[in-house]
């Protein structure tokens, strides 16, 4: 079975990626980075550190996946680095309706995914 674990909920993704890499160790198929467009910087080198730790820490065989709003200039950009994307509505020959699932709330507690707010916050 191939696990495949979203690393950019809550923390930053490289932590995110040696956390899981270190509790699943050969059971960690790959680490999946989601609306990376959203977040800190450079997704180039978002990946890149990722992959150094990775690869310095001995987790070679994790892959990296990336997908929101991956577009075809983003996946050519990124092929080098990159295992595998997921795309949906770039290729789509079809009007299309882009909208994302968040997180609000575990156990009546708000929550909020890195980068938004929870409601009792108020930001």
């Amino acid at each position: 079975m191939h696990r495949v674990v979203l690393v950019d909920t809550f923390c930053d993704e490289k932590n995110e990626s040696l956390r899981v890499a270190e509790a699943l160790g050969k059971d960690l198929y790959g680490v999946r980075l989601d609306t990376p467009s959203s977040r800190r910087g450079d997704i180039r080198k978002i990946l890149q550190e990722v992959r150094w730790e990775l690869d310095y820490r001995g987790y070679h065989h994790v892959r990296l996946f990336v997908s929101g709003g991956i577009d075809e200039e983003e996946i050519i950009s990124l092929r080098d680095i990159v295992d595998s994307f997921g795309v949906g509505t770039s290729i789509s020959n079809a009007p299309v309706l882009d909208l994302a699932m968040d997180i609000v709330e575990i156990e009546s507690r708000p929550m909020a995914k890195r980068g938004r707010c929870p409601e009792e916050r108020k930001c």
